[in-house]
């Protein structure tokens, strides 16, 4: 593995900071089908699809990322850094912008 490629996987490990069973009982819930960007009522969100995907990711040892899971992660980790750049004042406990981060992973109140 190339060295930007473990820095990849290493900063993916660190945003990504819900366990597998955690994030897949997570999107099960209602908040998390709730949230995120939407083609049209029908469609799955793209922070829900890639929540499984992420379940997936860690559960690879870190050589076995493959080029594309590399390219995955590099994502999960822009839209977590973007997404934490815009955290609304006050509690954000019940709130869509921990949930859509909470699908993506990332739960800021841990």
């Amino acid at each position: 593995m190339t060295d930007a490629n473990q820095s990849s996987v290493k900063a993916f490990k660190k945003v990504v900071n819900m366990p597998a069973k955690t994030l897949h009982d997570w999107l099960k819930t209602e908040h998390s089908l709730a949230v995120g960007l939407k083609t049209n009522e029908a469609d799955e969100s793209v922070g829900h699809q890639s929540g499984k995907h992420i379940i997936k990711l860690l559960k690879l040892k870190p050589d076995d990322f493959t080029d594309e899971d590399i390219k995955f992660a590099n994502k999960v980790v822009g839209y977590v850094h973007r997404h934490l750049a815009q955290k609304p004042q006050g509690d954000v406990t019940e709130t869509n912008w921990r949930y859509s981060l909470m699908n993506w992973g990332h739960d800021p109140n841990i």
